[in-house]
């Protein structure tokens, strides 16, 4: 190759190489601008692969903490998914038909992950700390930090979906939509067969969840101020808020170092505060504020959140 052929080589790699910086930065700048919060690596790398979110979940769930293994574990609680402009041409009409089916498959990113390492084993919460592979469960950390989730669909307003029985946190980049077929997505119940530790898991879930008056009048109180709840829904935030607590949302050092103690996660605009017994038969639920504005100040008692310890406002 000659001189002169080896320097047109090289501006036309130099090129290229511009180009693809330029396409990354304006990816990366028309996902910042579709959610203003601060981006993951995850959600970068998903548009770097050539997909990009159809939108992102607003949810009654904020923190990973408090959030549900499985949506079925809480019927009622809520979500929406607006479908951006940026996704598609005519986001509504892309909806049209949908309203037609009772559920849908929401595939996402887990986009709360915080580890960057993939392990061929993980600790599944219903095993109390043994061990399965990654891919024999249903653990956010994976290879690919792809979701799927199976969810309620109440009804289409526009571009927006309105969802119920959801286990996602608010601001989850959402890959697509699609919706649920019985006679296709239903494996019969003949040849349906699941691993023993999931019928019989070794951790039990509470068996009775107790409110206490204060935490119901603190509810009473802020049922206006709930974004996805209406005043007269009280009902279902007590029985959603149960549904959570009898799971159990502790992690595992959480249980085995804080047996016992008051634990705190927020659902929609709730900081809600409950304390377990010793024997994790039994929770109360001892306060339900406004969430920021009723984030726990410093004081004596203490409460685990997660590997974080706030006070408890008396």
């Amino acid at each position: 190759m000659s001189e002169e052929s080896l320097l047109r080589r090289i501006h036309e790699l130099e090129c290229e190489r511009n180009a693809w910086i330029k396409k990354y930065a304006q990816l990366d700048s028309r996902l910042k601008e579709s959610q203003p919060s601060s981006v993951s690596p995850a959600e970068v790398n998903l548009c770097r692969s050539g997909l990009k979110p159809l939108g992102f979940l607003s949810s009654v769930f904020k923190e990973k903490n408090g959030t549900p293994r499985q949506g079925n574990i809480v019927p009622n609680a809520r979500a929406k998914i607006k479908v951006l402009d940026s996704a598609i041409d005519n986001p509504a009409t892309s909806l049209c038909g949908i309203d037609e089916f009772s559920h849908v498959w929401i595939l996402f990113v887990f986009h709360g992950n915080t580890n960057s390492r993939i392990s061929a084993k993980v600790r599944p919460p219903r095993l109390n700390g043994e061990k399965k592979g990654v891919f024999a469960t249903r653990s956010p950390h994976r290879p690919n930090p792809i979701g799927i989730t199976l969810a309620k669909l109440d009804r289409v307003s526009g571009s927006t979906l309105f969802l119920s029985g959801v286990d996602l946190i608010d601001g989850t980049p959402i890959v697509d939509i699609k919706p649920f077929v019985s006679a296709y997505d239903a494996a019969p119940q003949v040849d349906c067969r699941e691993a023993s530790w999931l019928t019989d898991p070794t951790v039990v879930p509470i068996r009775t969840v107790v409110f206490s008056k204060q935490s119901l009048d603190d509810l009473h109180d802020v049922m206006p101020s709930l974004q996805f709840y209406c005043i007269d829904e009280e009902h279902l935030v007590v029985q959603t808020i149960e549904q959570i607590v009898t799971q159990d949302p502790r992690n595992l050092n959480m249980r085995r170092k804080h047996r016992d103690g008051t634990f705190g996660f927020c659902f929609d605009k709730l900081n809600v505060l409950y304390q377990i017994n010793d024997s994790a038969s039994e929770a109360t639920i001892v306060r339900m504020e406004l969430w920021p504005e009723g984030r726990p100040e410093v004081s004596e008692t203490r409460i685990k959140r997660g590997s974080l310890q706030v006070g408890l406002r008396t």
